[in-house]
């Protein structure tokens, strides 16, 4: 029996019997919709698939089985970006190695969910770990890089280490130049005596003298 309901010649239908699909001119069963169609039970025709499909499930035409150029594709939908914890690969969203939050590709994270983000390998490693001139940042989970000036700090305040050719370090701080309370020993900043106001070479070797 013919699975044309209506027809115009033997190869030209224009309509199809019950449980089967028109498409262009002809009815076929509802997994034969061409690609890029899918089966509309309400109307019995091959209908395009919704877009950003490109292709979809003979069933569904929001079921994607291929995305739109710009799409990318992602656990049968299509999406312009792909979700946390997916990376775009190829047009397909595919999931980054934990313990990433973001990444770029399977290895090379932008964010972490523990640890610390080491932004320039794109690993999430330990907070002894982190590279020269960062420090392991609680708040962000990243080694953040140390104040200007520092080439070791234990947080955004406290540095342990200067660039001595530019620095000197007091209190725990890379400066320019020593404060006018102290003088400069070798790449540190010494305190001058109590009752020097400002003094050079020596803690008792004042410029200047604190009441009386």
């Amino acid at each position: 029996m013919s699975p044309c309901d209506n027809c115009l010649s033997t190869s030209n239908c224009t309509s199809c019997r019950a449980t089967f699909y028109y498409y262009n001119n002809s009815c076929v069963v509802d997994s034969s919709c061409p690609s890029g169609t899918f089966a509309n039970s309400s109307s019995n025709t091959c209908e395009s698939c919704v877009s950003p499909c490109a292709t979809c499930h003979y069933s569904s035409g929001t079921t994607c089985q291929s995305c739109a150029p710009g799409y990318i594709f992602h656990n049968s939908t299509c999406l312009q970006i792909c979700p946390d914890g997916y990376y775009n690969n190829s047009g397909t969203c595919a999931g980054c190695v934990p313990p990433c939050g973001y990444c770029t590709s399977a290895t090379f994270c932008t964010t972490c969910l523990t640890n610390y983000l080491n932004a320039i390998t794109g690993q999430c490693v330990t907070s002894g770990a982190c590279p020269g001139g960062t420090y392991p940042n609680s708040t962000t989970n990243q080694c953040a890089t140390c104040p200007t000036g520092c080439t070791a700090c234990s947080s955004s305040t406290v540095c342990s280490a200067c660039n001595s050719t530019l620095y000197v370090f007091y209190n725990f701080q890379c400066l320019v130049t020593c404060p006018n309370t102290t003088y400069q020993s070798g790449v540190t900043c010494q305190d001058c005596s109590p009752s020097c106001a400002t003094c050079i070479t020596t803690a008792t070797t004042c410029t200047s003298c604190t009441a009386p």
